[in-house]
């Protein structure tokens, strides 16, 4: 194995309890694109929990244990509907925009 300098330096401050240096700081501020994102996100988790409150009250939501699913033509139209607006809405967001995580979150939720 070979040592570097920087290595042996690094062994050394860790053995004699000195903290590692920081890392690089990046800004955590979320981009305008990065809040829509997580609207959306909020949305289909709870348009989800509501379309199945059965589920959701297996899971411990319990605010929709008084809810049975909709199983009506009505009501699996208007779930299709809501999809195809949010769909429409993720699309309008320019991926570029985004985070690295909600990059992946917005290829979850297309």
């Amino acid at each position: 194995m070979k040592l570097t300098t920087a290595s042996v330096f690094l062994s050394a401050l860790m053995l004699i309890g000195a903290p590692a240096p920081a890392a690089p700081r990046v800004s955590s501020a979320p981009s305008d694109a990065d809040r829509i994102l997580t609207t959306l996100l909020e949305q289909d988790f709870e348009d989800q929990l509501r379309a199945n409150p059965v589920e959701a009250s297996s899971r411990g939501y319990r605010q929709y244990d008084d809810l049975l699913p909709d199983l009506t033509a009505a009501g699996r139209e208007k779930r299709s509907e809501d999809a195809r607006l949010r769909l429409e809405a993720v699309q309008a967001i320019n991926c570029d925009d985004l985070s690295p995580a909600n990059r992946v979150n917005y290829a979850l939720l297309r």
